[in-house]
């Protein structure tokens, strides 16, 4: 099951292990083993929101930065797209050449996006 969800996470769509960094598909592989060992049924850990959170986004008043990577899932990146859409205040970047763990693939894209966000809406 670890190994299903690096697949997802870490080649995401339209990749192969080839493509990326072993080392990292390996470590989200041994980070998911003791969460899975623990893990509670999914059913089990929803929680219902009324209203629904996807009809609340509006009421969102502070900055948000929307990151995806380039091979993320096309759900996640329209979820994404859908938040930034709706987000009054937000900033959406892509993260090229990773998927949905951006921060482990593309550790310095990502900090850079991440500073460069902070900076801006720092008091």
């Amino acid at each position: 099951m670890a190994e299903l969800e690096a697949e997802i996470w870490v080649l995401g769509h339209d990749r192969t292990l080839d493509d990326v960094d072993r080392k990292v598909f390996d470590v989200v592989v041994e980070m998911d083993m003791p969460i899975l060992a623990s893990e509670k049924r999914r059913d089990e850990l929803t929680v219902a929101l009324d209203p629904p959170r996807i009809g609340r986004m509006g009421e969102i008043s502070l900055p948000v930065l929307v990151v995806v990577g380039e091979h993320d899932l096309p759900d996640v990146r329209a979820a994404a797209a859908h938040l930034a859409r709706t987000l009054s205040h937000h900033e959406a970047v892509v993260i090229p050449g990773a998927a949905h763990l951006a921060k482990l693939e593309q550790p310095e894209a990502f900090n850079r996006v991440l500073t460069g966000f902070l900076e801006a809406v720092s008091v």
